[in-house]
């Protein structure tokens, strides 16, 4: 089945005169690194395919040494194009903010992820699996199937590495699939420059981000029975550290793993409520935790998120309550 897919993908991108390329709203190296790699290998085998990468906000400067010579365009730019084929990646349509109504206004659409949420409307091909490690491990096979005529060179390992690393977080995390190890000890055989990808994206950090960090840690609070602890960043706290919308993204990791707590939890303020960010060290299944809590939330079994529209306090208290009842 999956090789039928592949199949139809290239026909289908061979036959559009137009593709559009879209991710998730809140970009992370998966989401990026896919969009990217598809990009090159789109172009690679139909150089004169007009191939767009369209996002609700432009890339984060994290991830701007993954371009190389990539434009990724923001929905500002483009709203006006109109494509005949839509592509999104990491994530359904209804995750990728503005770029949807581009989306939807495809004659053809493409979902191409690996999470177990998020799979609900209609799409006229869907490669999903979610028993890979990260989207771009779905990309390889794409790389590697017979319909594409591209080679697996650094730059494409490279992406495709990125993806891996960041999900599985360096292979830690149990996304982490045997799959997942030999694909990256092909990537790595290709010479690319694998420990600084890893780098600049699992270690290097803002200076804002380090001083938010900071505040963040000092308002961590623990639940009664020392199973959660949480903390919150609110509109104020990024003003007074000068931190952006990536430098959050990079916080959550380092409230994770303390002694004895199952549940980790950091609540961001945001106009018309409060976006939750949930990780587990396993005995509770987040992902399933907040698709029930809200139809738009979900994620891994130990990583999700979903947006609640009430403040930090309410958010928290129901949060708290409900995660109890699920037996925390």
């Amino acid at each position: 089945m999956f090789k039928e897919k592949l199949k139809i993908l290239h026909d289908l991108v061979e036959n559009a005169s137009s593709v559009l390329i879209t991710g998730t709203k809140k970009e992370d190296a998966d989401s990026i690194s896919s969009e990217i790699a598809l990009s090159e290998i789109f172009k690679r085998e139909f150089s004169n395919k007009k191939v767009d990468i369209v996002n609700e906000n432009e890339i984060p400067g994290k991830f701007k040494f993954l371009l190389h010579n990539v434009n990724i365009f923001t929905f500002e730019e483009k709203k006006s194009e109109k494509y005949e084929l839509g592509i999104v990646v990491d994530c359904g349509a209804e995750r990728s903010g503005k770029v949807k109504e581009l989306f939807k206004k495809c004659k053809y659409k493409i979902k191409v992820d690996h999470h177990s949420f998020g799979n609900e409307g209609k799409y006229d091909l869907e490669l999903v699996f979610t028993k890979v490690g990260s989207t771009t491990e779905i990309i390889y096979h794409i790389v590697k199937s017979e319909y594409w005529n591209v080679s697996l060179d650094k730059r494409l390992a490279e992406l495709i590495y990125g993806g891996l690393i960041a999900d599985t977080g360096s292979f830690q995390y149990d996304l982490t699939k045997s799959s997942s190890l030999r694909i990256c000890a092909e990537l790595i055989e290709t010479g690319f420059d694998f420990t600084k990808t890893a780098e600049l994206i699992n270690l290097v950090r803002t200076y804002e981000m380090k001083k938010l960090l900071g505040l963040v840690l000092c308002n961590m609070k623990m639940d009664v029975d020392g199973n959660v602890v949480w903390s919150y960043i609110t509109k104020d706290m990024i003003s007074e550290t000068g931190a952006n919308e990536s430098d959050i993204g990079d916080i959550m990791d380092e409230l994770c793993f303390i002694k004895n707590v199952e549940i980790s939890m950091l609540l961001v303020e945001e106009d018309g409520g409060t976006r939750v960010s949930l990780r587990s060290k396993g005995r509770i299944n987040v992902g399933e935790f907040c698709k029930n809590l809200v139809s738009t939330g979900g994620g891994h079994p130990r990583a999700a998120g979903c947006k609640l529209n009430m403040k930090i306090e309410d958010a928290k208290n129901l949060l708290l309550n409900n995660l109890k009842i699920a037996g925390v």
